[in-house]
């Protein structure tokens, strides 16, 4: 199966704590995507966000800086993983720099995990983080 990687960059004016606690914190994750989340917030710790759409297992966690996760879609074919790497660096005047890679992906899924990740992750994240705007939690 071909595989893609898929790499984005955004700024968070946020602690990069306050990233990784939104991120893994499940009611943080709710509160900012707006959809149920489950999170064992410790390594080899499972999760299920987006409803049941996505889940997995973290790998690695260096608290406040590093996020590494075995992730997969609902849909991916063959209960195939790709792995997510969301590493945290502070900025000057209280940006958080955070650089995401994802490796693995399935040829297919590429375009719609570019945008999903804007849409569903990202921009969110900087409206709960910078404005202290949470989504209604969809059941």
């Amino acid at each position: 199966m071909k595989t893609k990687e898929l790499y984005q960059k955004i700024k968070i004016k946020a602690s990069p704590a306050k990233v990784y606690n939104a991120f893994m914190n499940e009611k943080q994750h709710q509160a900012f995507t707006g959809q149920l989340a489950k999170i064992e917030n410790k390594k080899d710790g499972k999760f299920a966000t987006c409803g049941d759409q996505n889940y997995g297992y973290t790998i690695f966690l260096d608290k406040g800086k590093r996020i590494i996760q075995a992730w997969t879609l609902k849909d991916f074919p063959d209960n195939r993983y790709s792995i997510i790497d969301i590493t945290l660096n502070e900025t000057n005047k209280g940006y958080t720099e955070l650089n995401f890679h994802q490796s693995g992906i399935p040829d297919e899924f590429l375009k719609h995990l570019k945008n999903g990740w804007k849409a569903v992750y990202w921009k969110p994240l900087k409206a709960y983080l910078e404005k202290g705007i949470k989504q209604p939690l969809k059941q």
